[in-house]
């Protein structure tokens, strides 16, 4: 029989081969033939590019070629300390961290989220969330890199916020404060709105927190 630090071996070199599938699934398309709108490059990257420019100064609000009554910042989300804006100088190694980095959180988070509710079926419903149809429309046809973040970004806010109503614990609380801010803070106000509606209705049919 193998042993349990071979089985956990194989596992993670099965794990990191599902997401360089993913990764390399998006990106190679990207590549080579772009996308076909070009809404948040000509407004929340070109505000990206214009901050990192500027050493992502927080109080940078105007831009003279943009003419007077135009203010800053540009476009929704993206915003505030996305690690892969450290990029945006270089489009290509932009998409390509981005996608990086939020399968990344996905994948683990998503892992985390299945293991509260017993899923044995993790690497398939990893599969099927990211090759979903508003990914596959959002990034491929589109050019919605905060699509990407805060659908990725999901998971991890959704596995604090369930892990603090089972244990009732104040670090999860805080931990899922510091997530939900920081999602809050890059996502589109639309999704923000959509997720607040969903953790209320939530919460509201949760027994042990039942509010009235």
């Amino acid at each position: 029989m193998l042993s349990e630090k071979k089985i956990s071996k194989q596992n993670k070199i099965f794990e990191l081969l599902i997401l360089l599938l993913v990764i390399t699934s998006y990106t190679i398309p990207l590549y080579f033939y772009g996308v076909e709108s070009t809404e948040d490059y000509s407004h929340t990257n070109f505000f990206l590019k214009l901050s990192s420019e500027n050493f992502f100064n927080p109080f940078f609000f105007y831009f003279d070629l943009l003419g007077p009554g135009s203010r800053l910042s540009l476009g929704t989300g993206l915003d505030y300390f996305y690690i892969p804006s450290l990029f945006i100088g270089n489009l290509s190694l932009f998409y390509f961290f981005s996608i990086i980095f939020c399968f990344y959180i996905q994948f683990n988070y998503l892992k985390k989220l299945l293991k509260l509710f017993n899923c044995k079926f993790f690497y398939l419903l990893f599969v099927l969330y990211s090759f979903n149809i508003t990914y596959l429309n959002q990034l491929l046809i589109n050019d919605s890199i905060k699509t990407l973040f805060s659908l990725s970004f999901f998971p991890l806010i959704f596995y604090y916020f369930l892990k603090f109503i089972r244990s009732e614990k104040a670090h999860y609380f805080f931990k899922f404060l510091l997530a939900f801010s920081y999602f809050f803070l890059n996502s589109h106000p639309t999704t923000n709105l959509m997720i607040i509606i969903a953790f209320l209705f939530f919460l509201i049919m949760n027994k042990s927190f039942f509010i009235f």
